[in-house]
C-alpha cells in the first residue's frame, strides 16, 4: 500500500511517499518513494488545503525540540479520536533520505506513528505567523504562546483532527490532518488499516541483527 509520511523530526516537515508493509502485531516497514514537497508546498494553493484522495496519512509523533534555540515542532491530538487514527510503530525504514545507508533498517528505537484515514486532507491554519511574503506577520513570544494554546483548544473541540505545529519562540504556525466534513461520519466506524505483509519478515523476528 502506498502512504504519505509525514517527518516531523525537523522543522522542514518534509512529506514522502512510502509503501508501507506490516509485520503482524509487531509493527509497519516504510520504503521510501520519492519526496512531495514540504507541508508548506502542499498548501500554499486551493485556500490551504490539500486534498488527499486515498493514501493513510503517516504521522510521525516525536516531533522536534532544537538544543540550542527555541524552535520545535509538536503533534498535538486529542485521546477521543480513536475512530480516526490508529498509534502504532515503525519498526523498518529502507531508503529514507535521512538514512545514512539506504538499505533496509531495523529500528533498534521503533518509531511511533498515527497512521490516519485515507482521504485525510491537511489543511493550513490561520495563525499570526504564516510565513509568506507579502503577508505581513509578527514576531512576539507571548501571541506565540496564544497561538499554541489555541491549537491545544482546538484539537479537543476536534478530537477527529491531528494537529502538526511549528515554530520557536516567537512564532508558532500550524496544520490541521482532517476528513472532509462530508465524510466525518465514517468517523463512526472503526479504522483498521489493512497493509500487505511484510516480505522480509525474518529481519524482524526476535533476536533479529538491526542495521
Amino acid at each position: 500500500m502506498i502512504g504519505l509520511f509525514i517527518d516531523t523530526f525537523s522543522r522542514e516537515l518534509e512529506v514522502f511517499t512510502v509503501s508501507v508493509t506490516k509485520v503482524a502485531d509487531i509493527g509497519l516497514v516504510l520504503r521510501y518513494g520519492t519526496k512531495v514537497g514540504n507541508l508548506w508546498q502542499l498548501t500554499e494553493g486551493a485556500y490551504g488545503v490539500f486534498r488527499n484522495e486515498d493514501m493513510p496519512v503517516i504521522v510521525a509523533t516525536r516531533g522536534y525540540q532544537a538544543k540550542t534555540t527555541a524552535g520545535f515542532v509538536e503533534v498535538v491530538a486529542d485521546y477521543r479520536g480513536d475512530n480516526t487514527r490508529v498509534r502504532t510503530y515503525v519498526i523498518g525504514i529502507q531508503g529514507m533520505p535521512f538514512q545514512k545507508r539506504k538499505g533496509l533498517c531495523v529500528l533498534r528505537n521503533p518509531m511511533e506513528v498515527l497512521v490516519l484515514r485515507p482521504g485525510t486532507n491537511i489543511v493550513m491554519l490561520d495563525t499570526h505567523a504564516r510565513r509568506k511574503p507579502g503577508e505581513g506577520w509578527h514576531s512576539n513570544p507571548a501571541t506565540a504562546a496564544a497561538a499554541r494554546k489555541g491549537i491545544e483548544l482546538r484539537a479537543k473541540i476536534r478530537p477527529n483532527s491531528v494537529f502538526i505545529v511549528e515554530g520557536q519562540s516567537d512564532y508558532a504556525q500550524a496544520w490541521e490532518f482532517c476528513l472532509e466534513r462530508d465524510y466525518e461520519e465514517d468517523y463512526q466506524k472503526p479504522f483498521i488499516p489493512e497493509f500487505p505483509e511484510e516480505f522480509r519478515a525474518e529481519r524482524f523476528t526476535a533476536g533479529a541483527a538491526t542495521a
